[in-house]
């Protein structure tokens, strides 16, 4: 819905050609096909020289209906020093399935006694394309770009900071997060793994509880959607106690439903995600993941943790189904791997981004600490990360894996690839919730 008095306040000297092109971009985005990339940067330098000293007090973003923005290529270059993101977006904001009946309609509602000549004449040409009004050159300076809105974040993210240390002590993660300078406000779940009873990889609670004592949060979890002994209420509290959870506050989120239903208007698989309920007496979320490989998902860390981790037990099955639960196991393999990364959104959204995420590189077997009976370590122990970004975090550790020296590295590696891992990882970037780019900031 585009709100034109408001564009019409705003550019009082615009003329009925301006407002077809509001209305092009509102509904088309950028209707056209990408460019070569290096010449479309070449071009947005060129216009950034033409318009850098001009005395016009540009906004960054300018929002052109409920799916489309103009980025200004002043502020914006200004702020970011480089366009590289911004073409990244142009890219991925392209649709190659217009509605172009929908938008004809919509600019016949503009027809009038004044513009219709010239409304009719556009509609009959080959082509949807349209410049701005000379007046409106001369007065407004239209140097921009039109971008899905979903992805303003993205664009100005700097790259992420992922914090490391090889020293793989309880003392180490508290100083992490005490050098990452992000404080946890009001009431803090804290996500964990509880262990499937027999695993013998899950980091204990011991490891943990300098960290949970630091933010003062509750651990929390929710039940699981396969057989085993922490699939019910009864016994994953039992299983908490076994492990030495009860040590302290726990609150397992999906305990009795019904389940919180997130919506997800922009997944890319799944449009709805169930997560436990009580979920909602948390103001902000520390996720506590161990690193280690996956039997499905290739591998698991910070964005399983805020997938599968925090959906309910009918959630995690969703998930799996790829938004059928019926097919739990027998889902399309890549549309799971993406429908994880549509339930992290999710959670982020919901946090808005109050969340800090602490992966652990140590006990890395090619499976996942729910299994009952799991291979051991097959690689040896990397390091403590720690980020507010989870699809860095996550990026950072399977580029740790890659790049150590282990020689038996190749068999978590072989796991992660041929469940087509990164995906995950993938499909999470062009969700906006995070950046694959990162700098690895050493503390040791």
């Amino acid at each position: 819905m585009i709100d034109l008095k408001h564009f019409k306040n705003k550019y009082p000297l615009m003329e009925i050609q301006d407002i077809i092109k509001l209305y092009l971009q509102a509904y088309l985005g950028p209707a056209h096909l990408m460019p070569n990339k290096d010449r479309l940067k070449q071009n947005l330098l060129i216009e950034y020289e033409e318009c850098k000293n001009l005395n016009y007090q540009y906004d960054l973003f300018e929002d052109i209906g409920d799916i489309y923005t103009r980025v200004y290529i002043k502020p914006y270059f200004e702020k970011m020093k480089s366009f590289d993101k911004l073409i990244e977006a142009f890219e991925k904001s392209i649709e190659t399935n217009l509605n172009f009946d929908n938008y004809k309609k919509e600019i016949r509602k503009l027809i009038n006694e004044d513009n219709k000549e010239f409304i009719n004449e556009y509609l009959n040409s080959s082509s949807v394309l349209i410049s701005h009004s000379s007046r409106y050159r001369e007065n407004y300076f239209p140097h921009y770009l039109v971008i899905k809105r979903k992805y303003k974040n993205e664009v100005m993210k700097m790259k992420s900071k992922v914090y490391f240390s090889s020293k793989i002590t309880k003392e180490s993660v508290l100083n992490l997060y005490k050098i990452l300078g992000v404080k946890l406000e009001g009431n803090v779940a804290i996500k964990v793994h509880s262990g499937e009873p027999g695993n013998q990889n899950f980091l204990r609670p011991d490891f943990w509880k300098d960290i949970i004592k630091e933010v003062n949060g509750t651990v929390v979890e929710c039940n699981t959607a396969y057989e085993g002994r922490r699939n019910t209420t009864k016994k994953h509290l039992e299983t908490f106690k076994e492990h030495g959870w009860n040590a302290f506050p726990i609150d397992l989120l999906d305990a009795e439903g019904p389940d919180l239903v997130l919506d997800i208007p922009n997944g890319k698989v799944i449009k709805k995600n169930y997560v436990g309920k009580d979920i909602t007496k948390y103001d902000s979320m520390l996720v506590l993941s161990h690193f280690k490989g996956h039997p499905m998902g290739g591998y698991g860390g910070a964005i399983k943790q805020l997938s599968i981790g925090l959906a309910s037990s009918y959630g995690k099955a969703y998930i799996h189904g790829a938004g059928e639960v019926e097919k739990i196991w027998t889902s399309d393999h890549d549309l799971f791997l993406k429908s994880m990364a549509d339930a992290a959104s999710s959670i982020v959204e919901y946090f808005k981004g109050n969340i800090v995420y602490i992966n652990v590189m140590k006990n890395m077997s090619v499976d996942c600490d729910c299994c009952a009976v799991a291979e051991d370590p097959c690689i040896k122990d990397i390091g403590i990360l720690i980020s507010t970004d989870p699809v860095a975090i996550d990026q950072a550790c399977i580029d740790l894996v890659y790049s150590c020296d282990d020689e038996k590295k190749d068999h978590l590696i072989q796991r992660i690839e041929s469940r087509n891992g990164i995906l995950t990882i993938k499909a999470s970037a062009e969700l906006g919730f995070g950046s694959r780019e990162y700098e690895l900031i050493k503390v040791d």
